[in-house]
């Protein structure tokens, strides 16, 4: 049914009795469909269907990292479009692992190796989920597990389809203070570039300083064991994009160094998605209380903070607190990822014939998706017999019958 818009009548100043009945024609006639609604559901068209916006990749929870191991297990929380990013090095195998995260195997996005040791990066995008999801990370493929490093973190507002559109890697075997730099084609504003940078020394400390404004994430140390000697330095970090090219870099003490990194593609930030709310139409029943379940419904799943409303009864024909139960509500929420909310009314049964009487159920104050039907009408149908109809005696109708 196409209906008034939700803030027409607020929870406080329901239309008179009166003007009820002049309301309920109104909403069903073709005047109140062409006239008013088509331009709603025209500006609705238009905003949904807008140019999408690009978001901004950003990490999400906290990072974890192990050393001489190669499991590791990890949480990756709920959020929208999340993508697992994780390292596998290992200071004396030049083999390339296999990484998984639980039974799921993980995607390489770049490796590289300088004859004694490898490094890697790998990624597995997990959608949108309003749950997190934990599973052990496993690395397979080195010889020497005491040789090795893994490290993980979360992003969300990946583009899920290509998360990763860009990769360089610098390698110098041999040196002193060593610098480097990589850089990479950024679509957008919104990417990030993500990087490790593994540096060694026969001997501890190392340092290693990322270039301002990268932001620093893992910091890993590692005492090589045999057949390997040595200190390694394990850093990762990230930094925000720029239209064109952004480039990363490092400054060490140290005489060899590996360095990857990757371009973390955001995700496009699609509309709103449209709103809207049913009717219900139920008998009353002749005592107790019936349950008249409404639902609101987005045409796509929340986006990130969800969609948050206020929703509550109003009267039209029916009487609070005689026909139904008032019921309103604050800040509800359709999380991220959802697209459905219930709401319930419970309509009080009697055995008095009267005609049909309806109630409103406004949602208002919508943040995150688009009105296109903010307003459900319960209509509470009469099913009590009318004392009042006429009787007709069976002697006249056998006499009827007769003539």
């Amino acid at each position: 049914m196409n209906r008034l818009p939700a803030d027409a009548f607020a929870v406080a100043a329901p239309p008179s009795r009166e003007t009820a009945p002049i309301v309920t024609a109104l909403k069903t006639s073709s005047i109140w469909r062409h006239v008013v609604m088509n331009p709603l559901c025209a500006l609705a068209f238009l905003f949904g269907f807008a140019p999408a916006s690009q978001a901004a990749v950003s990490a999400l929870g906290a990072p974890a990292q192990v050393a001489a191991n190669t499991s590791l297990a990890f949480t990756v929380p709920a959020g929208t479009n999340r993508l697992l990013v994780v390292t596998a090095s290992n200071a004396s195998s030049t083999a390339v692992p296999t990484v998984s995260f639980g039974v799921t195997p993980m995607t390489l996005v770049v490796q590289r190796d300088d004859t004694f040791a490898t490094d890697s990066i790998w990624r597995l995008a997990l959608g949108t989920s309003v749950t997190p999801t934990t599973a052990t990370i496993t690395v397979s493929g080195f010889t020497t597990a005491a040789n090795t490093v893994v490290t993980a973190q979360t992003f969300d507002g990946v583009d899920q389809t290509t998360p990763i559109d860009g990769t360089g890697t610098q390698q110098i075997s041999s040196g002193s203070d060593i610098a480097s730099s990589i850089t990479l084609n950024t679509t957008t504003a919104g990417d990030l570039v993500f990087d490790i940078f593994d540096s060694f020394r026969n001997s501890g400390p190392i340092t290693a300083t990322p270039n301002a404004p990268q932001t620093g994430i893992h910091d890993v140390s590692l005492t090589i064991a045999a057949p390997g000697t040595g200190i390694g330095r394990y850093r990762t970090s990230s930094k925000t994009g720029v239209a064109g090219s952004t480039t990363v870099g490092w400054t060490s003490d140290s005489v060899a160094i590996l360095h990857l990194a990757a371009n973390i593609n955001a995700a496009a930030v699609l509309p709103n998605p449209n709103l809207s709310i049913n009717d219900v139409a139920i008998n009353e029943g002749n005592a107790g209380s019936t349950a008249f379940s409404f639902n609101v419904n987005l045409s796509a799943p929340a986006g990130p903070g969800g969609v948050v409303f206020d929703i509550g009864t109003a009267n039209n024909t029916a009487t609070a607190g005689v026909d139904y139960v008032a019921n309103a509500l604050t800040a509800q929420t359709i999380p991220a990822g959802s697209n459905t909310y219930a709401f319930t009314v419970q309509v009080n049964g009697d055995t008095t014939f009267e005609p049909n009487e309806t109630f409103f159920v406004n949602v208002t104050n919508v943040v995150g998706a688009t009105v296109v039907d903010g307003q459900g009408m319960g209509t509470i149908t009469n099913d009590d017999a009318d004392p009042c109809a006429p009787f007709i005696p069976v002697h006249h109708v056998r006499q009827r019958r007769r003539n």
